[in-house]
């Protein structure tokens, strides 16, 4: 995975060697090469190396045409949404945007960054030319942690994934919450772990598409002879949102 420019971008293995028209390469080896989700790491600090690198792949600038687009990528996924309009509708906005687009990897995940003396590498990229938003596997692929069975409170855990996520990737979190909620649900519907389905499913349910009203608190600000006023709990996160109309992915991790 390089630069447009041909030079290596720093966070994968360096490339040695090819032969075969590049279908066989000889790459750097990798010591110790320990999987990010085998280093101790808890899951989100997992997420934000994962944006960090993510961030550092798409800081390339635009690739060539010879990667398939988003679009081709997404072919089965708007199959698998035909009983799901509203979110299918979602996925062609999302699509539609090129106005920002990267290399993106498509399957970064904690199996797929490795360990490089101080240093991370990401392997096995799928290459895909689109919106850097569409690269949110790490908060789909199946070990990350279950989501409550309350619809609100998966909601607002999900949500602190996004944002977290995303500020380490340099990315708008409403635009990869989006892209997260079209690629969880064709994802939940073609997988036999049910666990790992229930939580895509709740990642795509339609409860996440709108920012709600607040939560009231007990706390409350006291008014001049006013009566009082709800303040907003510090804790109080809001539902996945989605992005405003008009605004501007990803294989099963094998």
């Amino acid at each position: 995975m390089r630069s447009p420019s041909g030079e290596p971008t720093g966070a994968v293995p360096r490339l040695l060697g090819s032969r075969d028209d590049g279908l066989t390469l000889l790459m750097e080896r990798l010591r110790p090469g320990t999987p990010l989700n085998e280093s101790g790491a808890g899951w989100e600090e997992q997420l934000e190396l994962l944006g960090g690198l993510a961030a550092r792949l798409h800081g390339e600038g635009e690739p060539g045409h010879e990667f398939i687009s988003m679009s081709d990528l997404c072919a089965d996924w708007r199959g698998a949404l035909a009983g799901e309009p509203g979110l299918l509708a979602e996925l062609e906005r999302l699509v539609a945007w090129a106005d920002d687009e990267v290399l993106v990897h498509a399957e970064l995940h904690g199996a797929n960054a490795l360990l490089q003396g101080a240093e991370w590498r990401v392997i096995d990229p799928k290459g895909v030319r689109g919106d850097r938003h569409a690269d949110v596997w790490a908060l789909l692929e199946p070990d990350a942690p279950p989501l409550p069975g309350d619809r609100a409170a998966a909601a607002r855990i999900a949500w602190s994934w996004v944002t977290r996520y995303a500020e380490a990737a340099g990315m708008d979190a409403e635009r990869a919450a989006a892209w997260t909620r079209v690629r969880a649900a064709p994802e939940a519907s073609s997988i036999t772990d049910a666990a790992w389905a229930a939580r895509l499913r709740a990642l795509a349910a339609p409860s996440s598409r709108r920012r709600p009203e607040p939560r009231r608190t007990a706390a409350m600000k006291v008014g001049s002879g006013q009566g009082g006023v709800p303040e907003e709990s510090p804790a109080m996160v809001d539902q996945l949102p989605g992005p405003p109309l008009g605004r501007g992915a990803l294989s099963r991790r094998r």
